[in-house]
């Protein structure tokens, strides 16, 4: 169990600055150059060595699908099959609820339920630990989940849905298998695991959406704060059924897509999660996919490595507005103001606009909330903030401006000097016009046994270069956490799909597929991805015999 300071910490912004996301989109054949839907899909997961998923082609009389999967789990959970194609994004809602259990002061074996004192489960987990003693570690079962905080008598109880027996259903094999919407949709009904949003095309030119997995409903409240476990008030009734999730299919505008955001309108009926990621990625991509043009392969593959900051964009807008206000300007903040009348937006590698904004928001946000939390502002986090930092910065209301400023204007200014000082402080650079964004973004691929053995460090973890893109970027970028593959089917010419993965396909470092993909990933190019019969014999390199004794 954890202290309530430890799962503080563990929620602290610092924390959950590598949380990342994903993309997908489907083009209908009235959008595309072919004639044919396109289908896009790139999940943004930690890095590590080797990489999270390989490419993998099953093919069986009962089964053709190639695209993604996770080691141990023997079918593709992103791709394509000779019918359909589909791509995830996670669907970000709440399946976690904690519950304050009530023991019996008396003999702690018990606690409190609707119907009166029932004795608490406990079983005896045996952790087998190399080189030392077996630790025995007591769980305690509540009715709603195990204890995972005890305080005195009052303990916190989780329940999850990963814990549901429903995770146990394996319905891959009938997403792989399915050749139309119907079968797709029947194949989603049973999906146990953490809810996704699955985009889907197929060869017959159909395209849709619709949210899967397993969701509470609760009889009251919305799972936000721990709540009284003694009473059914706030018990999980049962779970949203598939027919109430968002879904759509043959939209007319021809194109469905989702990057984490908030998929349903005000008045859907049930409640899925307060905490959906800012819209800036959706934002960026539906605005590139409303262009008046035609969409090839290519262009899909452009829209991935898309590296504009919404947010960062409003921002300079705003700082740049507050700075002309002003008749002269320190040499540090000028030097610092240089940067963003000409920045377009992209955070690329070489420049260093990017940086300033990326010093100042968090200044700002803690200019704006310790009136109001005091030192407890380190601890707000909400993937909406940059929703809340625009919202204020365009209506401007009195009561958020703190009181030692006059105006907006001279708060951004003061927010910029103390993030170009936090800057010079953390860099030793003289001058922040010579500083480069993505010298602060260099990814870095963990091997876990290679980083603790010094002598192998630099043979088993892979250090990449500088980096373009931010966490608000449509390629979402982080030192170790971002894109971990990439996907466009091309139901025009589905050899022609392109698919590829973060380092390689072998996780041996001896192996030339080691790491011989990471230069396209770095560089947002893709392969092929070959599927008849005929692409496959003449792409082929080696091939491989497994043979039963």
């Amino acid at each position: 169990p954890h202290s309530l300071e430890e799962i503080l910490t563990g929620m602290s912004p610092t924390n959950l600055a590598s949380v990342a996301g994903s993309n997908n989109w489907v083009a209908a054949g009235s959008r595309t150059a072919s004639g044919a839907p396109l289908v896009a899909d790139d999940m943004h997961l930690p890095h590590g060595v080797p990489s999270i998923w390989f490419l993998n082609h099953l093919k069986s009389p009962e089964v053709d699908v190639i695209g993604f999967s996770l080691p141990g789990i023997p079918l593709v959970v992103v791709g394509h099959n000779q019918r359909v194609a589909w791509g995830v994004t996670n669907l970000m809602v709440d399946t976690q609820d904690l519950f304050i259990e009530q023991f019996d002061p008396a003999d702690p074996s018990y606690y409190m339920t609707p119907t009166g004192w029932q004795k608490v489960g406990r079983r005896l987990e045996h952790i087998r630990v190399r080189g030392g003693k077996t630790v025995d570690f007591e769980v305690l079962e509540t009715r709603h989940g195990p204890v995972v905080h005890e305080d005195g008598n009052r303990k916190l109880a989780l329940q999850w849905t990963a814990r549901d027996p429903a995770l146990l259903r394996f319905s891959l094999l009938a997403l792989n298998q399915a050749e139309n919407w119907k079968e797709f949709t029947r194949a989603l009904r049973e999906w146990g695991w953490a809810p996704q949003n699955f985009v889907y095309a197929d060869a017959e030119g159909n395209i849709g959406y619709t949210g899967a997995g397993r969701i509470p409903r609760r009889r009251t409240g919305r799972g936000e704060v721990p709540m009284p476990g003694e009473t059914t008030r706030y018990d999980w009734i049962d779970f949203i059924p598939f027919e109430g999730l968002p879904h759509a299919f043959n939209p007319p505008s021809g194109l469905l897509a989702t990057a984490n955001n908030r998929i349903v309108p005000d008045g859907y009926p049930y409640h899925l999660t307060d905490r959906w990621i800012s819209p800036s990625r959706i934002a960026r991509i539906f605005a590139l996919l409303e262009e008046d043009k035609k969409f090839t392969p290519d262009d899909f593959l452009r829209l991935q490595g898309d590296v504009v900051s919404l947010p960062d964009r409003f921002l300079s807008g705003q700082l740049t507005a507050a700075a002309g206000t002003v008749a002269s300007h320190p040499p540090e903040r000028a030097a610092a103001l240089e940067t963003l009348p000409e920045w377009d937006g992209q955070m690329r590698a070489e420049l260093a606009a990017p940086l300033v904004l990326e010093a100042t928001r968090p200044r700002l946000m803690e200019e704006l909330l310790r009136p109001h939390l005091g030192d407890d502002w380190e601890t707000y986090s909400w993937f909406m903030a940059p929703v809340f930092l625009e919202n204020i910065l365009r209506e401007r209301p009195p009561r958020w401006l703190p009181e030692k400023y006059k105006s907006y204007d001279e708060l951004l200014l003061a927010a910029l000097d103390r993030g170009v000082e936090q800057l010079r402080r953390d860099t030793r650079a003289p001058d922040v016009r010579r500083l480069r964004w993505g010298d602060q973004q260099r990814v870095r691929f963990i091997h876990q046994l290679g980083e603790r053995l010094p002598v192998l460090r630099r043979w088993f973890s892979v250090q990449g270069p500088a980096q373009s893109g931010s966490r608000y970027t449509v390629k979402q970028t982080y030192r170790t956490s971002g894109v971990s593959q990439r996907m466009v089917v091309n139901f025009a010419d589905l050899d022609a799909s392109l698919m590829n993965i973060t380092l390689g396909q072998s996780g041996h470092v001896a192996s030339p597929h080691y790491k011989d993909q990471l230069p396209a990933w770095l560089e947002v190019r893709s392969f092929p991805a070959p599927f008849s019969d005929t692409a496959v014999e003449r792409a082929a390199r080696h091939t491989q015999h497994l043979l039963p004794r």
